[in-house]
């Protein structure tokens, strides 16, 4: 603000002159902090008034509430003694009647007689039904007192509510109730009475004081309907008319008590002290017009109006006096900067005055003869630099820094050390003034002697006041003279003293010459090391000429090994064309591997989908016909079978994309539709497993063109594994579009991959438990595929994962179709829809099984296999034969052996957590148990899987899929011999 004022008075009034200025600015600082008191004063003097009437109005409230507690308890007082008398409440206990009421007229005439303070009273029964009333009209009527009398009945309390305005007695009224009590059961409550009061006549002469209000002060009591209980004194109409609909009426019907400012329901401000009163719910108001509380600072007002005018006079008086004084030295000052600026460092301000002008003065003048000072230092240090830069060697730079430091510095004698190449001492380089055949070299790291405390510091070091009897004298035509001071400079390199220059003098040294010192020593110590750097520089061309020619003598030796080298790498340009030719072969191999692959599963296809589609036949045309267990067969046929169609599209779509037989047809699609469909097909499967499985897609996903039926093959495969793979917990899929491109994260909380292993999952026929004993099925086709099928179309996925901690896979899909060259020129793009009908439920063959009973005793056989549809198809075939025990792994299978003993086992070897092989082992290991009989039930049809299953301690061993009159018959073989 300041600013803006000074560039007011500058730019618009021209305003140049500094005693104008002075004048001007004197005023206005002078002006503005009066006119500041004043505010402050004015202000301080109001909210004082205001706080000493917010006390005067809370206790003229509290005055009138304790006088309205007072009143409402004489009324309670008088309604109990009414409610108790014997005769009231005998009668109240009779029945109701027109004798009753007759009765009871007189008796409560008597005690409105007694308490002139009701205008009406009236007994009421416990429903609030008027019984008998002192005014004829009253009984049965009054709807209003006989609603409070029945709430006091039931509350026993005696109650005094809200008031209302009664248009008959033109006034408001206040109804106050009493609970009657049994003349005979003194603790029972048979009837209430009730009593009606008129404002105007109880409570307006205690409300309608002034004392300690003023003239414009008032007390009010407002109802719950914000109407005024009593005349008002600025308000001539019916109070019952009129809200005071203002914030100290609400917040004290509220429950506040307070003071506030507001207006009032003339419209003027005013102060306010309110409260409530909880037996009423009545707001309590005592207020007074701001405007009069305001009025005794009005007179202050004008007198500091006059204050401030006057104080304004002597300021001004002031200001011009201050301005005059203050214009004669600043010209002074002014005619010294000039000079100064034109070169004049000799120009001096005479002093004559005993003020701050004076020691001005003085400073200025101490500034020339510092700005002296500094010339002169810069001076010298410049001649330093320029003896340091133009030196060429070390020799040089020692003996011409030496000589011109003892001439700036006025000292006698110096020398000059330089750290040893192996950094263990400083020996002498150079001297002035002193025999150097008597300077000894002294050790680096002692710190002791003169040099030792600028060794300790890094820094320059003064030794002052010498003893007139030091043993160190400087030599002259006159004789020996001993120093007055030495001074040793450290030379800093990299943070390490590698010289010592050391001087001494007759006089003293002063701390201009120490400024000149500390000026020059960065450039002295950069000066130094260029020189050694230089030095080293020549030591290491001296060495690299040494070495060409040693270089030169090996160069021929060099030659014969590059031609033997030629000679080798012919034959190496040899052997990988080799290489290439059997590269190419391997290829063609894993080609046609890949097309043998895709021709064999195509071949399995065919009859397969005729078998499912066979046993579909069968099970709707014998669906009457057959039991709900033969039913569960065929389902499990078209179970297997759907299993089975799956590995076979697997393999089959993976020999076609190794081989190139596919073809594209890229089109648009909405990915959150796909994926509806995919976890959809999956809920049951998370519901059974207890998970949860949650799609965040959102539908403003931005569709992508590319092959439909390639990027449902891509999230089958991956979903369906995150499902798998997760026992506890769920999982979540989530997507978002970016540049051009699609992202569709699915993360789980499954069994994690571990860390070695997760750069292998995408190859094909991998599985990370590839063991016997592992808990998770499948053929580990399923992220080849994916992985080769967004390859394809030109997308890619990312995957990270932690043992134990579950799984993240990315994918990453182009929003536009992306034409890329496959290589193979064997893969197809076309418009269309994809051909392929998708996967079918359902597979297997039809098992024959003889269901008559065989004679004599029931055997007992253990079946030992994870599969649930392995074992129900094994007790299809055996339960009216044999008497059939379940065993899921290896673990309950010995518990079963060994403590049901039955009398055959068929046994599977993949089993989790405990193999086949190893439940063999155990059982054969038993005394007992060995002669049970084991024939091995299982898939393993590699080349020697027989022989290490006989090994393991297994009896007989049948294939899967096997026969089942060859596994009858050698069943029968095997309990034959075992109990023979």
């Amino acid at each position: 603000m300041i600013d803006a004022v000074k560039k007011f008075f500058l730019d618009r009034l021209r305003v140049n002159s500094l005693k104008t200025r002075i004048i001007l600015w004197t005023c206005i600082v002078s002006f503005s902090s009066l006119a500041i008191l004043a505010v402050v004063f004015y202000f301080r003097t109001s909210n004082a008034l205001m706080e000493n009437e917010s006390r005067g109005l809370v206790a003229v409230r509290d005055l009138y509430s304790r006088e309205i507690g007072l009143w409402l308890d004489g009324v309670s007082h008088d309604l109990k003694n009414i409610s108790g008398s014997g005769e009231i409440r005998s009668l109240s206990e009779a029945a109701p009647g027109g004798a009753l009421t007759d009765a009871l007229r007189p008796l409560l005439q008597n005690r409105m007689n007694a308490y002139s303070i009701f205008y009406e009273i009236m007994l009421v029964d416990s429903g609030g039904r008027v019984i008998a009333s002192t005014r004829e009209r009253g009984s049965g009527e009054d709807a209003q007192a006989g609603a409070l009398a029945a709430e006091s009945v039931k509350s026993g309390e005696i109650l005094v509510r809200d008031a209302f305005y009664s248009k008959e007695m033109n006034s408001a009224v206040i109804v106050a109730a009493a609970p009657v009590y049994s003349a005979s059961d003194g603790r029972r409550i048979v009837a209430a009475v009730a009593g009606k009061i008129i404002y105007e006549k109880a409570l307006s002469g205690i409300v309608s004081g002034r004392t300690g209000l003023g003239d414009s002060g008032e007390v009010l009591l407002i109802n719950k309907k914000l109407n005024p209980l009593g005349r008002l004194m600025g308000y001539n109409g019916n109070p019952a008319d009129l809200r005071i609909d203002e914030k100290y009426s609400r917040l004290a019907l509220g429950g506040g008590t307070g003071v506030t400012e507001g207006s009032d329901y003339r419209g003027k401000k005013v102060l306010a002290a309110y409260m409530n009163i909880p037996r009423t719910g009545w707001a309590l108001v005592a207020k007074r017009d701001t405007e009069e509380i305001m009025k005794p600072l009005r007179s202050d007002v004008v007198l500091i109006w006059l204050l401030l005018l006057v104080l304004g006079l002597a300021v001004f008086s002031e200001a011009v006096m201050m301005a005059s004084n203050a214009s004669g030295p600043i010209i002074s000052l002014t005619d010294f900067s000039n000079r100064v600026r034109e070169g004049d460092y000799s120009a001096r301000i005479a002093a004559g005055r005993i003020d701050e002008f004076n020691d001005l003065s003085r400073a200025l003048n101490g500034m020339a003869d510092s700005i002296l000072s500094q010339l002169d230092v810069q001076k010298r240090s410049l001649e330093l630099i320029e003896v340091m830069v133009s030196s060429l060697d070390l020799n040089d730079f020692s003996r011409g820094l030496l000589s011109r430091l003892i001439e700036i510095t006025e000292s006698s004698i110096g020398a000059f050390y330089v750290l040893s190449k192996d950094g263990s001492d400083f020996i002498h380089l150079s001297s002035i003034g002193l025999d150097s055949d008597k300077l000894d070299a002294f050790h680096s790291e002692r710190f002791e002697g003169e040099f030792g405390r600028a060794l300790a510091t890094r820094s320059v070091a003064v030794t002052r006041n010498i003893d007139g009897s030091s043993i160190l004298n400087l030599r002259t035509i006159i004789g020996d003279v001993p120093p007055t001071e030495i001074m040793t400079i450290p030379v800093i390199v990299k943070n390490r003293s590698m010289a010592i220059i050391s001087m001494a003098t007759m006089s003293a040294y002063t701390d201009e010459m120490l400024r000149i010192l500390d000026t020059v020593r960065p450039v002295m110590s950069t000066a130094f090391s260029n020189i050694l750097a230089n030095e080293e520089t020549r030591r290491l061309m001296l060495e690299l000429s040494e070495k060409n020619q040693m270089l030169e003598s090996q160069k021929d030796a060099l030659e014969f090994q590059a031609d033997e080298m030629r000679r080798q790498s012919d034959q190496l340009k040899k052997q990988n064309i080799e290489l290439d030719m059997q590269r190419v072969r391997v290829e063609e191999a894993n080609k046609l591997k890949s097309e043998f692959l895709s021709n064999m599963s195509h071949e399995l296809r065919t009859p397969l989908n005729s078998i499912l589609a066979l046993s579909r036949v069968l099970s709707m045309q014998l669906k009457d016909r057959l039991s709900d267990e033969e039913s569960g067969y065929i389902k499990i046929i078209n179970q297997n079978g759907g299993k089975l169609l799956t590995l076979i599209n697997d393999i089959l779509d993976l020999s076609k994309i190794e081989a190139g037989r596919i073809d594209l047809r890229p089109k648009r699609i909405a990915l959150h539709s796909i994926i509806g469909i995919i976890t959809d097909n999956l809920e049951q499967l998370a519901e059974e497993k207890g998970i949860y499985l949650k799609v965040d897609v959102p539908r403003d996903l931005p569709q992508i063109e590319s092959d439909e039926s390639r990027v449902y093959q891509i999230f089958q495969n991956i979903i369906g594994n995150a499902v798998k793979f997760t026992e506890e917990g769920g999982v979540e899929i989530t997507a978002d579009g970016g540049p051009g491109t699609v992202k569709i994260r699915v993360r789980d909380t499954g069994i994690g991959i571990a860390e070695e292993n997760l750069p292998h999952i995408f190859e094909e026929f991998r599985q990370i438990d590839g063991t016997l004993t592992r808990k998770y099925d499948g053929t580990g086709l399923g992220l080849a595929i994916a992985s080769k099928s967004a390859e394809l179309i030109s997308g890619t996925i990312r995957a990270e994962s932690r043992l134990g901690g579950g799984s993240m896979f990315e994918v990453t899909l182009p929003v536009a179709w992306a034409r890329q060259d496959f290589g193979n020129g064997r893969v197809s793009v076309s418009a269309g829809r994809d051909p392929d009908p998708g996967p079918v439920d359902g597979t297997g063959a039809e098992s024959r099984t003889d269901e008559s009973p065989a004679p004599g005793r029931r055997y007992r056989v253990l079946v030992v296999d994870d599969d649930r549809d392995n074992i129900t198809t094994l007790n299809a075939v055996l339960q009216n034969r044999y008497e059939i025990l379940e065993a899921r792994d290896g673990k309950s299978a010995v518990e079963y052996a060994l403590n049901m003993n039955p009398d055959i086992i068929l046994l599977d070897i993949a089993l989790p957590g405990m193999s086949g092989f190893e439940v063999a082992a155990v059982l054969k290991a038993d005394r007992i148990a060995r002669r049970i009989p084991i024939i091995a039930v299982t898939a393993l049809t590699m080349v020697g899987d027989r022989e290490r299953i006989l090994r393991a301690g297994c009896d007989d061993y049948i294939p899967k899929p096997y026969s089942i009159d060859d596994l009858l018959s050698k069943m029968e073989r095997w309990l034959r011999v075992a109990h023979e």
